[in-house]
């Protein structure tokens, strides 16, 4: 199968309140998509997904002919899912072009080391987590005395705020924190709890291009 042609397996993951039309891939040639708001209410910029072949990235251009910044992620059975953010005024349409080739956009999120923290960051806010470890305890340690998946938070102003605690007593005989993700589009840590006698806490920290908020 020829690259372009993996393009041609495309599906809309947000809502139906948004509409896409996708016509044949023939070689080179781009494909648009226009997203629909049938709500009133618009959306604002927000991650996207699209399952494509695995095996290629597409470029994605606005309305305005901007490279976008887009991440694949590969998936089982040989597929992948793309990611890009988008937005849509109420009542109003956005199109998109999506090609084979062409310009591509620098990452819009990063992660950075801060002492023994992780920094995730995109254009408006930062979220500082705990570093990258695997740490398992010969004598199970309380919960409580462990960093939690969200240290502090920095707005536009530039200031850390917040403090992050975990509460539970509850005995830990294993703490995990890994990256599963690091851009173009968002970066994200699963951050795990295994409890000495079984069971587990987990949680997913990821920040997205564009997104003032971190989920």
């Amino acid at each position: 199968m020829r690259k372009n042609d993996a393009l041609q397996r495309v599906t809309w993951n947000v809502g139906t309140a948004l509409l896409f039309g996708l016509g044949s891939v023939v070689a080179a040639e781009p494909q648009t998509l226009t997203l629909q708001d049938h709500t009133g209410r618009g959306f604002p910029p927000d991650l996207v997904t699209y399952t494509i072949d695995a095996g290629i990235t597409p470029r994605v251009l606005d309305a305005d002919g901007k490279p976008l910044p887009v991440q694949v992620t590969p998936d089982e059975g040989g597929s992948a899912t793309l990611s890009f953010v988008a937005e849509i005024a109420p009542g109003g349409t956005s199109t998109y072009t999506l090609r084979s080739d062409g310009p591509t956009a620098p990452s819009a999120v990063s992660a950075t080391k801060d002492g023994g923290a992780l920094v995730l960051a995109n254009q408006l806010l930062a979220v500082r987590v705990p570093a990258l470890q695997e740490k398992t305890f010969k004598k199970p340690v309380a919960a409580d005395t462990l960093p939690s998946p969200i240290l502090a938070f920095r707005g536009p102003d530039g200031k850390w705020k917040g403090e992050g605690k975990l509460l539970l007593k509850r005995l830990v005989k294993k703490l995990t924190v890994t990256q599963s993700a690091n851009g173009p589009v968002f970066t994200e840590i699963r951050y795990r709890l295994d409890y000495a006698e079984g069971g587990c806490y987990e949680a997913r920290v990821r920040v997205t291009d564009r997104a003032p908020l971190a989920k």
